[in-house]
């Protein structure tokens, strides 16, 4: 299953959070950012809700590279897989997630979704 937490669009400078998305039943995932325009640099994070607290944590190493000039990066979290830092992440997604895009320069193009597992 395919979900998109951002739509390609033009951001100013900042931290920018998307709407949650629930994706119970998934145990993880391919986050895909398409970076097409920017002056600076972008971070994507992924965060999962925690249902207790009502509190979102961040999936630890669940987090891009900087991201600077036009292209795709893809980050993987899946329980038991070989962790590669800002590509790969054995964890587990939660029930709902969201990502959270950090632009340093503004302004930034790009989009983000993921292919659920």
């Amino acid at each position: 299953m395919h979900k998109t937490l951002f739509v390609s669009a033009s951001r100013a400078g900042g931290a920018h959070t998307s709407d949650p998305v629930t994706v119970a039943g998934f145990l993880g995932g391919a986050m895909y950012v398409n970076y097409t325009a920017g002056t600076g640099s972008t971070v994507v994070q992924l965060q999962r809700l925690d249902r207790t607290s009502g509190g979102w944590q961040n999936v630890l190493g669940a987090l891009t590279a900087a991201i600077a000039t036009a292209s795709s990066t893809t980050m993987t979290v899946y329980p038991g897989i070989a962790e590669t830092g800002n590509i790969s992440v054995s964890d587990v997604l939660g029930d709902v997630i969201r990502a959270i895009a950090t632009i340093t320069t503004y302004p930034a193009t790009f989009s983000v979704s993921i292919d659920l597992m």
